[in-house]
């Protein structure tokens, strides 16, 4: 009986443990259907590579860590505008019917913008999915994508622009410019807008079409034009007329860009200043005697476009020259290329000594309604052979000579001379010299301020070579030194005749320079740069002389292709500083060398060129490495010990209490390492950007 009563008892112990096995059992397997499969990004995947302005296929490497998740939907997080890919269809969601622990693998169709940066852009993403109990379950996670870029963004400039003539002319019809505009990029521009302005009332306007033209495309490397019908106003004076012109366009995934450029138009008005006069067939005699009545004539000619009008044409002759016809004659107008002839006749006097006489052709005139006056000289000389020696004797300087077309200031200079004796019956003697200059440009170097000459023989010359000293802060210009020549006749007299002492002056016109001296700093050259990426060169330039630079011009020559490669500096004042930038792009791995030159004039219009050589070496540009060190850093490999689990594993067995606690502990090492995993890479990238 009593044992009868024990198995009764521990058969309602099995029983009642047997009823608790089987709920336990039943709650595991409701737990395990509604347990989120935690769906994320695969990061073993290597980091994908795409080339900008290409089409590409970004896949989505999922993975979960437990169960089988269904009818998973990815979308992208982020503003479309943050990321440099348009999506097929503009539909930034792709999904796949389910998603196992063995992975699967949804994908974006995108077209990679032209213009993308070079780097590794993070895509952020929403996961939506179900479990195989039909709970819901959202989640977010990142894939990152590396764009590699070898192209330039669509550049446009006018790289030419002519006109219907060699200028512009009031009094032309149909005048035109013809912008040739260029892309020096590797990406076409789309829809451009060539927009001329700058146009004034009294200046250049349009007179027919608009100041925008439109051209739908310029492809990498290639030109195309643009015509603007533009002409001067009536009352535009002459000169030459800036231009802007404003560019404006697309590259291929639609991102604007706007350039400027600017164009100089020469303009030739109905002013004075346009007219340009000159004197044809001029006939003169080289030699005549004292007494001699002689001819001048010419034929003077318009040769602008413009009328000129009350034309003055005059004779400036020396003391001792009679007019045996009108001195003056006046033309009420000239038109543009019409001609007319000119005569005077002039006389020597009888007593007039034998010496070369300086006489001048003088024209005045002006253009209709401008009170503006021209003027210029045309020189006709004429040598006399005086009387027989009742005149007194002269001396002049016939010529003189010094190397170069001008001296440089604080510097010693030959100056030759060669002094004439004009008397053919005296001989002069007992010469004294004299020399000066004004402020004191030039002294007589090694000496004193005058020298002497013994003797020069009848109609006799005297070459002397004269040293001078230019003052160091001569101003750039032309000086005039002064000569004068104190002397006695060949018996000893200092006065002639009339107590006029014999005595002769002489100035002389000697163009001095200043020393130009252009200084620049160090060449500032990348200290990273790789083939088919721009990447800037640097240089200050300061003018360290005494005279300014005119017209000064700034430039990149070299084996590759550049942007913003010049810069017209125009006229580079004494003490003053500037900055040259400009972007090199290298064609290939290697040494890039080149130089920056400079071109200017100086104050008298002599060109100067000065090169600044440069190299350094360009990169291939650098493959990403997706691993990293060991020091908290991605390397690449993740332990795969977990990623084996079958998905048939049969979660019943989580009854039993030792493997539960050995796969909670194995899932929670997971997870750790899965995030610390995540924080590294992006920190990497972080580190990249900087």
């Amino acid at each position: 009986m009593l044992n009868m009563r024990r198995k009764y008892r521990y058969s309602t112990i099995w029983m009642l443990m047997l009823i608790l096995a089987v709920q336990f059992c039943t709650a595991s397997v409701n737990f395990a259907e509604s347990v989120d499969p935690d769906v994320h990004v695969d990061l073993t995947a290597n980091i994908q590579e795409v080339e900008a302005g290409e089409e590409a296929r970004i896949n989505i490497p999922l993975i979960t860590d437990r169960k089988t998740a269904m009818y998973v939907r990815v979308s992208v997080a982020d503003d479309l505008d943050s990321v440099p890919f348009i999506f097929d269809d503009s539909r930034p969601w792709t999904q796949v019917d389910k998603v196992t622990i063995k992975g699967a693998t949804p994908y974006f169709k995108v077209r990679v913008s032209p213009t993308a940066k070079p780097k590794i852009y993070e895509i952020k993403l929403n996961i939506e999915y179900e479990s195989q109990a039909e709970d819901d379950f959202t989640t977010t996670d990142s894939i990152y994508i590396k764009v590699l870029n070898n192209q330039v963004e669509p550049t446009l400039g006018v790289v030419n622009y002519t006109f219907t003539g060699d200028e512009l002319s009031v009094n032309e019809p149909n005048q035109a410019v013809v912008l040739t505009v260029g892309n020096t990029g590797t990406n076409n521009a789309n829809d451009v807008r060539v927009s001329l302005k700058g146009f004034a009332a009294d200046g250049i306007h349009l007179y027919k079409g608009m100041d925008v033209q439109a051209i739908d495309l310029i492809e990498a490397k290639h030109e195309k034009v643009a015509y603007f019908y533009i002409e001067p106003s009536q009352n535009a004076p002459s000169g030459e007329y800036q231009l802007e012109v404003e560019l404006k366009y697309y590259d291929d995934v639609g991102a604007e860009y706007t350039r400027t450029s600017y164009i100089y138009v020469p303009v030739q008005g109905n002013d004075t200043k346009a007219i340009e006069l000159s004197v044809n067939d001029l006939n003169a005699p080289d030699k005549i005697s004292a007494g001699e009545t002689f001819k001048i004539s010419g034929v003077l000619e318009n040769t602008s476009s413009v009328e000129a009008e009350f034309v003055e044409v005059s004779l400036d002759y020396p003391d001792g020259f009679i007019p045996e016809s009108k001195p003056k004659k006046i033309i009420r107008d000239l038109g543009a290329g019409e001609t007319e002839e000119i005569f005077f006749e002039l006389s020597a006097a009888e007593d007039l000594e034998t010496e070369h006489y300086p006489i001048n052709l003088v024209m005045t005139y002006n253009a209709s309604g401008d009170d503006a006056e021209k003027s210029f000289k045309e020189y006709v000389g004429v040598s006399v052979n005086g009387t027989s020696g009742l005149g007194r004797p002269k001396i002049l300087i016939e010529d003189y000579a010094f190397e170069g077309e001008a001296v440089m200031a604080g510097e010693v200079f030959d100056l030759h001379l060669k002094f004439f004796n004009t008397s053919s019956d005296e001989i002069v003697k007992n010469i004294k010299v004299s020399v000066s200059s004004d402020e004191g440009v030039f002294s007589p170097a090694d000496s004193s301020s005058s020298f002497f000459i013994e003797r020069i023989e009848r109609q006799g010359y005297y070459d002397y070579v004269l040293p001078l000293a230019t003052k160091r802060d001569a101003a750039v210009k032309t000086h005039n030194l002064k000569l004068v020549m104190e002397y006695e006749d060949g018996e000893g007299n200092a006065y002639d005749s009339q107590e006029q002492p014999f005595k002769e002056e002489e100035n002389l016109g000697i163009s001095v320079s200043q020393p130009v001296r252009l200084e620049t700093g160090d060449i500032i050259t990348p200290f990273d740069a790789y083939a088919g990426n721009p990447s800037d060169i640097e240089l200050e330039f300061y003018n360290m002389g005494r005279s300014d630079m005119f017209n000064m011009f700034v430039k990149l020559e070299g084996e590759f292709t550049s942007q913003d490669g010049t810069y017209f500096v125009g006229n580079f004042e004494s003490g003053n500083s500037d900055y040259f930038m400009a972007s090199i792009i290298p064609d290939a791995e290697g040494e890039v060398s080149g130089n920056i030159v400079f071109t200017f004039e100086d104050a008298l219009g002599n060109p100067s060129r000065v090169e600044k050589p440069f190299s350094y070496f360009a990169s291939a540009m650098p493959e990403f490495d997706a691993s990293f060190d060991g020091e908290g850093q991605f390397d690449g490999e993740f332990d795969e010990e977990m990623m084996d689990m079958d998905e048939e594993t049969d979660y019943k067995n989580w009854m039993y209490a030792g493997g539960a606690l050995i796969l909670v502990g194995a899932g929670v090492w997971y997870v750790r390492r899965k995030k610390k995993q995540k924080a590294e890479l992006l920190r990497a990238m972080e580190e990249e950007d900087e």
